[in-house]
């Protein structure tokens, strides 16, 4: 299992890297977003006859994970080329029209599907919580290694 796992997981890295994600960090993201998000979408289809809220929760995750990777990319794409009013309006039109698709199939999953929006919520965040530690886990100063000892403990005498 764990074979299949590690060879599923190489083989996103690798789609991934061909793509233009080279940022480890960026790559990581959408590499776990993409996995949880089959995960969740698998779980849900497996559990359809019971419930359909993993199903949803998984579309909801969906739709974070593409944003994250249409972002991603584009910003990629256009930032080495250095940052211009052309480019600026670019990343505002192609952003707002994502957030427009990101919108209506909100809109269809909560009106015409009757989805709970408070499911496809939870989806949606999960991309912004990897998103938000993975900066706090780099960010955070590390402590002093080893080599930093404590000073001796001192005898009571008495």
């Amino acid at each position: 299992m764990r074979s299949m796992w590690t060879r599923i997981t190489r083989a996103v890295d690798r789609r991934l890297w061909r793509q233009g994600f080279q940022e480890p960090k960026i790559r990581g993201v959408l590499r776990r977003g993409i996995l949880f998000t089959g995960a969740s979408l698998a779980l849900g289809a497996l559990l359809a006859p019971l419930t359909p809220l993993p199903f949803w929760f998984g579309v909801g995750s969906l739709l974070a994970v593409w944003n994250f990777h249409a972002l991603a990319g584009f910003i990629g794409r256009i930032l080495p080329g250095g940052w211009s009013s052309g480019a600026l309006i670019k990343l505002l039109l192609h952003s707002n029209l994502r957030l427009f698709l990101t919108g209506l199939c909100l809109y269809i999953c909560i009106v015409w599907c009757n989805v709970p929006p408070a499911v496809l919520l939870a989806g949606l965040t999960v991309t912004v919580f990897d998103v938000t530690l993975t900066s706090l886990r780099r960010s955070t100063p590390r402590p002093p290694e080893a080599s930093a000892k404590a000073p001796p403990a001192t005898e009571k005498k008495g």
